[in-house]
């Protein structure tokens, strides 16, 4: 954008063109402010609250019901004169003072407060001591002394107007603890070790004015480079103007120090502060002489100034404030045209408008639109990618649901197989576990004790071969019972067990065979060895040491040898049972871990898509935020 695009179509009075350009500036303010709300809530990366930041501060900045011209040079360039210029045509008269040298000694900020009287309000110099800014005490009355301006005896405000020129006398060490250079301050006459230091701080000025009527303040500055007021011209005059006119001697031009203030001072406190600038060739009657026409004078001037200060020639502005001033007193036309005080309050304020205005799209407006066209771009996308992901998950979230049922019919149906098969298993076991237990309650060590016990109550006390022969045959008639009671038994355990393992392992399986009829022949074997063969073990031993030493021992290990025939059957028919049982309930849980599984992500598939659902609209309600700003700022871009 061109900053003709900011241009008025017709030449409107200065009260209709503040007004509308606070109405623009407001407008775009309220509208970015709106954006930088957002960004504040919607962003949480540093990138996007440092843009937040840095454009509130700048927006603050367009923020205000007066235009500030702040009026900035070396001393002696005429700032003050200019100001009486400005007012001239309301008091005709010189209010503030003016003299040869240094006048004003502190910022004279002039503006008109509605529906309050004038006044003059002073901030005393001391405050400097406190390391406060100016703006701590603009919301601080009573730190200011106050005077009320007669605006019907111009006299009066003269007089009560030249207190911003007044200086006081204090010692060396307290101007230099209040940051004054020593160097630069006026010696006292009548008291060694003192000098001079303004009596004032910053001064306000309410009076009536059409200019200040329609918004407009005008802040007139002491010499740039007078000692000890830098720090407040730019830490709080500075950034508070909307221009900056920039007071030039039409007799030297851009002296090598007006250069150097403005290099180091004004065009980068411009930059930071978004302030138009605009150079002011004061005193240019000086330039009047009989060999070269004023015009030409001044054209070339202008043209110098403008290359040595990096300005367009229109921001370089001729006049004559002291001729205008008194061409205003003595109502003469012809000469207040000649001093180029009309073209100034003509055009000046129009310009400076326009600059601002340009200044405020070029380093503001551009920038953030920029921006909002990124972050209206980022949400479009975001918006795309959250519904392709939207789709996708949403047809994963099918497949996985199809999936699920199919999972959990298949682990109910296993659940079931594994639930009838489990009974089966629980059925035959609880059954051979029963008989097992039986079938041990007859080979056990308790058992075999009771045979033994009725053996030794046949032997008697005195034990001889005939009851030695006797509790032989008890013994043997009662061992041999168990086994034939345990052979009717065991008849039907392997067709129980071939019956189950068909049902299980669908196989017919071979188990050891647990040899009951071996162990009743070698029972009998036994009982011939002891009882038939008797006679020829007699020669050898007594009797009650060979049933006890032979006899016994060789009974109990047909008992042994049972019980490990017995163990090792259940270790083939059983145990391998157990262990299929014991792995399908495994394999069943870890079946349903799986369906768990399968059933704990589509949860969280289905948080996913609720979280995209609900953001859904959020996003588009920035795309259209986003989209309402861009397009409002667009429209007040456009001409009127």
């Amino acid at each position: 954008m061109t900053s003709s695009s900011f241009l008025p179509v017709e030449l409107l009075p200065i009260d209709s063109l503040l007004q509308k350009h606070r109405a623009w500036a407001t407008q775009l303010v309220n509208e970015l402010q709106q954006y930088t709300a957002w960004l504040l809530t919607k962003k949480t990366d540093a990138d996007c609250l440092r843009r937040a930041d840095a454009l509130q501060q700048q927006l603050s900045r367009f923020i205000g019901d007066r235009f500030r011209i702040v009026m900035v040079g070396e001393f002696g360039r005429g700032k003050t004169e200019l100001l009486n210029a400005l007012l001239g045509d309301t008091y005709l008269a010189r209010l503030f003072p003016t003299r040869v040298g240094r006048t004003t000694m502190c910022a004279v900020e002039v503006f008109e407060e509605p529906n309050i009287g004038p006044y003059l309000k002073l901030l005393p110099t001391e405050t400097r001591g406190d390391n406060q800014p100016l703006s701590f005490y603009r919301q601080r009355p009573q730190a200011w002394f106050q005077t009320q301006l007669n605006p019907d005896d111009v006299d009066n405000m003269r007089q009560a107007l030249r207190e911003v020129t007044r200086t006081r006398e204090v010692p060396n060490a307290q101007a230099h603890e209040l940051g004054f250079n020593l160097e630069f301050l006026e010696a006292s006459i009548s008291q060694p070790g003192y000098v001079h230091i303004p009596a004032w701080r910053h001064a306000l000025v309410n009076i009536k004015h059409p200019f200040l009527a329609a918004g407009l303040a005008f802040i007139d500055t002491p010499g740039i480079n007078a000692p000890g007021v830098e720090a407040d011209l730019a830490a709080a005059v500075l950034p508070e103007a909307d221009a900056v006119l920039y007071l030039l001697s039409a007799e030297t031009g851009v002296s090598a120090s007006d250069y150097q203030l403005w290099s180091q001072k004004i065009a980068p406190a411009s930059t930071q502060y978004h302030t138009g600038l605009f150079a002011l060739l004061n005193k240019i009657d000086i330039l009047e002489s009989d060999e070269e026409p004023i015009v030409e004078s001044v054209q070339r001037l202008i043209r110098i100034s403008a290359q040595q200060l990096a300005l367009a020639p229109a921001h370089i502005v001729p006049l004559s404030a002291r001729h205008a001033l008194k061409a205003l007193q003595e109502k003469n036309e012809t000469r207040l045209r000649r001093s180029g005080f009309n073209w100034f309050k003509e055009k000046m304020v129009p310009a400076v408008i326009l600059e601002r205005e340009t200044l405020l799209y070029n380093q503001v407006i551009y920038s953030a639109l920029q921006d909002i066209e990124r972050d209206k771009q980022q949400t479009q996308q975001h918006i795309k990618t959250s519904l392709s992901e939207l789709a996708l998950l949403t047809q994963q979230q099918q497949q996985a649901n199809e999936h699920y049922l199919r999972a959990q019919r298949s682990t109910f149906e296993q659940q079931r197989h594994v639930e009838q098969r489990l009974q089966l298993w629980q059925q035959f076991n609880q059954v051979m576990q029963h008989n097992i237990s039986r079938t041990k309650d007859l080979t056990n060590a308790a058992r075999f004790e009771s045979h033994l016990t009725r053996a030794h109550s046949v032997l008697g006390i005195t034990p001889n071969m005939t009851s030695v022969v006797s509790a032989i045959s008890v013994m043997i008639s009662g061992v041999r019972l168990d086994l034939r009671r345990l052979r009717s038994d065991l008849e039907s355990w392997p067709a129980q067990a071939e019956q189950i393992w068909q049902q299980l392992m669908q196989l017919s399986p071979t188990f050891s065979d647990l040899g009951l009829d071996d162990l009743l022949t070698q029972l009998g074997q036994i009982e011939r060895r002891y009882t038939i063969d008797l006679p020829l073990r007699q020669r050898h031993t007594e009797p009650q040491e060979w049933f006890k030493r032979e006899f016994v021992p060789e009974l109990h290990q047909l008992y042994q040898q049972f019980d490990k025939r017995l163990n090792q059957w259940e270790t083939e028919a059983v145990t391998p049972l157990n262990d299929l049982i014991t792995d399908e309930q495994t394999q069943l849980r870890a079946q349903y871990q799986a369906t768990n599984s399968l059933q704990e992500q589509i949860a969280q598939r289905t948080l996913q898509i609720s979280h995209l659902q609900e953001q859904q609209p959020a996003l588009e309600d920035d795309l259209r935020f986003l989209q309402h700003i861009q397009i409002n700022i667009e429209h007040a871009l456009k001409p009127s």
